[in-house]
């Protein structure tokens, strides 16, 4: 989020474990309250573009978890490397918005934030 000017959001987890959760959390308040040594970001800052985080579990039914379970499977096409001539039309426009919606870094970004953020990866698996 920081890497794209005017950007907002939120963090959603989905609760599994209390030991996991309360490490998202304490991550989430440190930068919240500390901001980001190199490149320097401001706590600010931070709290511009960070509005909440979330911890959900499946009975919650929001509409933003619902759709996030959907594009789970165009997230699985793209891990698959599925062949798009053996892709249905609705799995094809699943992948194509998958691969719009990954991070990606503003050309616009600094050098140092640049530098900063071209390590993080927008489409991971775990364990890799």
């Amino acid at each position: 989020m920081l890497a794209h000017k005017n950007a907002r959001g939120r963090i959603v987890v989905e609760s599994a474990t209390s030991k996991k959760d309360f490490l998202y959390h304490k991550a989430t308040a440190h930068y919240l309250a500390n901001g980001i040594y190199k490149p320097v970001t401001a706590y600010s800052e931070i709290q511009e573009v960070l509005t909440e985080i979330s911890f959900v579990t499946k009975r919650n039914h929001d509409i933003e978890e619902q759709i996030a379970d959907l594009m789970a499977y165009g997230a699985r096409l793209k891990f698959q490397n599925k062949k798009t001539d053996v892709m249905s039309d609705y799995e094809k426009e699943l992948v194509s918005i998958m691969d719009y919606k990954l991070f990606k870094v503003d050309p616009t970004t600094g050098p140092d934030k640049k530098k900063y953020l071209s390590e993080i990866v927008g489409f991971n698996v775990i364990p890799n």
